[in-house]
């Protein structure tokens, strides 16, 4: 088997689709990442393009399994996708003053504290005439419930599910929808996973003895972690050369390395 040497960063700690941005994980970077639009039906809302391009494929496949199914044409609309930190800091500032302290600390992040600014992240409604752009009406039957269970095939997870607020930190929100990747979605979604369980869940399979070994659809992935903030400036990692790697910050202190292996 080829092997390669692959360079890992400092900086690669604070960005990839696992990063945790939360009130205690603040993220780091306020550059624009790059952006592209979601094909939409009424809204032009943009995401990090790997996560565009996921979500757009998962809106279609989801309206083509329930008009199949029921004969129903509701359509999903984007409604809140990538905002910098300029435009969170006014949305929070305008719920306060809207909405109240606790309304808003219960569905509103912080500047800085919030997924939308890193692009992978996207509220979701149902397309109808009156829309609320904080709390957007996302059901759980019909054309939304054929999304929710396909999700985790595209990479999305429900990032706020009823019942996790002591991890997430967060109000129920059955329309923020996160892109984490595959498998890391299906992983999440089997076991019953929010982020913030697992990126602690992880850390127990270290990358370099005891990776995670993850086999579904006939495709075998290794994901194991490597804490980076304590080694240096750089750190190299040994990967196969037939496989495809992908590596992804925590936003904490290392990186969580993923090898879906290549074929024979």
């Amino acid at each position: 088997m080829k092997i390669c040497q692959r360079k890992i960063a400092r900086e690669s700690v604070f960005c990839g689709s696992l990063i945790l941005v939360n009130a205690k994980h603040r993220l780091r970077e306020e550059r624009e990442p790059e952006l592209s639009a979601v094909r939409d039906s009424r809204l032009k809302m943009r995401m990090q393009t790997v996560a565009a391009q996921a979500l757009t494929a998962l809106i279609a496949a989801s309206e083509r399994a329930a008009w199949q199914e029921e004969k129903n044409r509701e359509r999903i609309v984007c409604v809140s996708g990538y905002r910098s930190r300029e435009e969170q800091a006014g949305i929070f500032a305008r719920s306060l003053a809207e909405n109240g302290q606790v309304f808003t600390e219960t569905y509103v992040a912080y500047p800085g504290c919030s997924e939308h600014e890193t692009g992978l992240a996207m509220d979701l409604g149902k397309e109808q005439k009156e829309i609320d752009f904080i709390c957007p009406e996302f059901p759980r039957d019909g054309m939304f419930g054929v999304f929710r269970r396909l999700a985790p095939e595209y990479g999305f997870v429900e990032r706020y599910p009823a019942g996790r607020e002591e991890q997430t930190g967060i109000g129920a929100e059955p329309w923020h929808f996160r892109y984490v990747g595959t498998p890391h979605a299906q992983i999440m979604a089997e076991r019953g996973m929010v982020l913030e369980e697992y990126v602690r869940w992880i850390r127990q399979y270290e990358l370099s003895d005891n990776p995670f070994l993850y086999c579904a659809g006939g495709k075998t992935a290794a994901i194991g972690y490597l804490r980076v903030s304590d080694r240096g400036e750089n750190v190299y990692i040994a990967v196969p050369g037939n496989g495809t790697v992908s590596i992804s910050g925590d936003n904490i202190d290392g990186v969580i390395v993923t090898v879906e292996a290549g074929e024979r």
